[in-house]
């Protein structure tokens, strides 16, 4: 096949905020998880009938057919098992367009901004809201109510594409709006189905921001340069042939 016409440097690794000073992130990272403890503790503290409650009530006395059904697609598109074929199928699809460093860089910074959520609700043991008084249209009755995992994969799946898909200052721009307006609905599908209170899905934005900032830090500063020094094959598409001596690629 011929040459590129262009030829692409190896020296600089493809992934999250690639060459930005990121000295902060890491302080922010820990000042938003103290945040986000901080507010589940209160949450808990506040008790399962506290004024938050009046927000779950409100949209109650609200629904619809079709926002019900959408509230429900949600709910039931971004469990565990939705997020990780979700995941699973946009990681498959950079690597065949990107390659595989990019799809390393946009999964591991999604599960960055995810997974901890796990541990939040583990951590914080909040019990739900009462289903006697919200209708809760989804029967969750455990003490996993904070953060809020639908939410907190929601805002996991836009961090990861604005801090590893976007390439420029507009499509980040872009694609940050287009997104906070998709994790807004999500948040507020949490409610609508009376099974999160508001400071749930406030802890989950907290909590995926956190996870994002430490991570982009870690793999910038660290894991993505030595994964494209030790494997630079690894940058580009399958079928494109690395050229280390001049620093270009071939298709």
């Amino acid at each position: 096949m011929a040459e590129t016409s262009s030829r692409t440097s190896t020296t600089s690794p493809p992934g999250p905020r690639a060459g930005r000073d990121l000295r902060w992130w890491p302080v922010a990272a820990v000042v938003l998880y103290a945040l986000a403890l901080l507010l589940g503790l209160w949450a808990k503290g506040s008790g399962r009938f506290s004024g938050e409650l009046g927000w779950d009530i409100a949209l109650s006395h609200d629904r619809s057919g079709p926002l019900t059904a959408g509230a429900l697609w949600i709910n039931t598109a971004l469990q565990p098992a939705g997020g990780v074929v979700i995941l699973g199928a946009a990681c498959l699809l950079l690597w065949s367009r990107r390659g595989l460093h990019t799809a390393l860089a946009f999964g591991s910074t999604a599960c960055a901004a995810w997974l901890p959520a796990a541990v939040g609700k583990g951590l914080i043991d909040r019990p739900r809201p009462p289903l006697t008084v919200t209708h809760a249209l989804v029967p969750e009755l455990g003490t996993d109510s904070f953060p809020s995992g639908h939410t907190e994969l929601a805002a996991a799946l836009v961090l990861a594409v604005v801090l590893v898909i976007a390439t420029s200052g507009r499509n980040r721009l872009l694609t940050g709006v287009a997104g906070g307006v998709f994790v807004l609905v999500v948040a507020a599908s949490r409610l609508y189905l009376g099974v999160h209170y508001p400071s749930d899905v406030l802890g989950s934005l907290l909590v995926a921001t956190a996870g994002a900032l430490l991570w982009t830090w870690l793999w910038s500063g660290w894991i993505g340069p030595w994964l494209h020094e030790r494997f630079p094959q690894l940058a580009v598409a399958p079928g494109t042939r690395v050229d280390t001596m001049g620093g270009g690629r071939h298709v």
